[in-house]
């Protein structure tokens, strides 16, 4: 297996020695386009970039790069680089495995990222926080940043190897082998083809030694080992070796084991990756141990002492529990001013709430008073028109009675008009006969004289002249018998009937009637 690993690794080595020198291009590009940029947001994401790709080659120069982006970015006050820059340092610190300025910066860019209110970079942020609580061994709390990073993914449809990886690493660490492999694939799934396939490779060779599957481990682990050279990743690397020596330690092929760590030492990672070279030391501590070799266990144990005292002496672990003391801290004073927020919220929400009330009762209150003075002003208005209902009424029958007397008036008005025109007409013939009777008084008398005296001839004139008098009374009697004849025909009720009449007569008597209405 050891011969066939390092035969792999030679046929291989061409391609790794292209890659390098892509990457190694990259690098120069990026450098050249330093020393023209100006200081502004470009040189920022320059100065990032560059600590990105030396975090899995030299943390250390990494972590400078990174520096010099954060500082520039708080100099031109760029909120997007400062969380950039503090990912990207945060990440460095992590690899050389100064914990305590990796969770400190890994809180900073994490409230940075909720500030900004980006998921993906909150899911990068816990990411980070949550992997330096994985390198102190505190699992479950990184658990609880992982968990965060999938409720959020799947919230908003945000997805990553990332997430996956990073729950595939604390179930493995949990204990849990099936959770870590289903976790695992997906996250291999997802890094193909990209830088992170080799990190992924190295998780999915951990499931896979986790559930004793070695064969497929130690198949993972070498490929691995060529994706890291490819993309010169050199934790990658040390990780693939590590991996691999495990598996041989636990198939009891301590020989394989032991030159596999011995790979590791021989790296020269002291400052670029402790970790890989503390789990290195620690594997061949154990190795020499079962052989019975003091020598080589007393050799191994005082590197895993003095990296065991880089990465977590007392002082380290005191600021580690100050940052998360501080962080804690923060998150209180957050959550309260969050709290008195809310409550303020609340309480102007419930003013709120009130001033609407308030509005609705004034609005009712206001349409129920002018509805009242609508309806005493109706109430007044219909008092007022019974009122002239009954003056109207009042008037209506003065006016009939008024009416009924006018008719009475024109009646007797008519009626006299009527009586004088009757009175004129029959006091004419009446006229005629009270004339012609006094006259024929007179003639009588002298009738009487001259017959007394025998005058016969003036006797027999005067008593033609009497019989012609006589005449005139008679024709004037017949006249006014005439005239209340006809009142009474016309006074008498008549059904209608055609009757002959004298049109002359008629004529004349309307004429006569016309001419005595006109005379007066």
């Amino acid at each position: 297996m050891k011969s066939l690993a390092a035969i792999l690794i030679i046929i291989l080595s061409i391609t790794v020695a292209e890659a390098q020198q892509s990457d190694q291009f990259n690098i120069n590009r990026l450098k050249h386009e330093l020393t023209i940029a100006k200081e502004d947001t470009n040189k920022v994401h320059l100065l990032a970039n560059l600590g990105y790709l030396y975090s899995q080659m030299y943390a250390d120069t990494g972590a400078a790069y990174a520096q010099q982006a954060l500082d520039l970015a708080k100099k031109i006050n760029f909120e997007g680089g400062i969380l950039e820059a503090e990912s990207e340092l945060a990440g460095s610190l992590l690899a050389l495995g100064n914990y305590p300025l990796a969770l400190d910066h890994g809180f900073k860019a994490l409230s940075l990222a909720k500030k900004i209110n980006s998921p993906p970079k909150v899911i990068a942020a816990n990411g980070i926080v949550g992997y330096c609580y994985y390198s102190l061994g505190q699992y479950n709390t990184c658990l609880r940043y992982v968990l965060e990073n999938v409720r959020i993914g799947q919230a908003f449809h945000v997805e990553g190897h990332s997430i996956w990886w990073d729950m595939a690493d604390v179930y493995q660490r949990l204990d849990q082998p099936d959770s870590a492999m289903l976790y695992a694939r997906k996250a291999y799934e997802q890094s193909k083809g990209s830088d992170w396939e080799s990190y992924t490779s190295n998780i999915l060779g951990n499931a896979y030694a986790g559930k004793a599957n070695y064969d497929s481990a130690l198949f993972i682990y070498w490929t691995s080992i060529f994706l890291s050279q490819r993309n010169s990743r050199k934790m990658d690397l040390i990780d693939s070796y590590n991996g691999i020596a495990s598996v041989y330690k636990a198939k009891d092929n301590f020989d394989s084991a032991a030159w596999y760590s011995k790979k590791v030492l021989s790296e020269k990672i002291e400052k670029r990756y402790p970790v890989g070279l503390l789990k290195a030391a620690g594997m061949l501590a154990d190795i020499y141990e079962s052989q019975n070799n003091s020598d080589s266990i007393l050799k191994y144990l005082r590197i895993v002492l003095n990296i065991k005292d880089s990465l977590f002496s007392r002082e380290k672990t005191m600021a580690v529990q100050n940052i998360v003391l501080k962080e804690q801290e923060k998150q209180k004073e957050i959550e309260a001013s969050q709290l008195k927020y809310q409550n303020r919220l609340r309480m102007y929400s419930l003013l709120g709430e009130l001033a609407a009330v308030l509005i609705i009762a004034f609005i009712l209150y206001r349409n129920n008073r002018n509805k009242h003075k609508a309806y005493t002003l109706l109430q007044k208005q219909k008092e007022e028109i019974n009122v002239q209902k009954v003056k109207v009424e009042q008037t209506l029958d003065e006016l009939k009675l008024t009416q009924a007397q006018l008719i009475q008036s024109e009646k007797m008005a008519s009626l006299g008009e009527l009586t004088a025109g009757i009175a004129h007409e029959i006091q004419n013939p009446l006229n005629f006969v009270n004339n012609f009777s006094e006259v024929s008084i007179e003639l009588v008398d002298e009738l009487k004289n001259e017959a007394k005296e025998g005058n016969k001839e003036e006797v027999i004139s005067i008593a033609d002249d009497i019989a012609g008098n006589l005449q005139k009374v008679v024709t004037h009697g017949k006249r006014a018998d005439s005239i209340v004849k006809s009142m009474m025909e016309h006074s008498r009720s008549s059904k209608g009937e055609m009757q002959p009449t004298d049109i002359n007569a008629l004529a004349d008597e309307y004429l006569r009637l016309a001419y005595h209405g006109y005379a007066r």
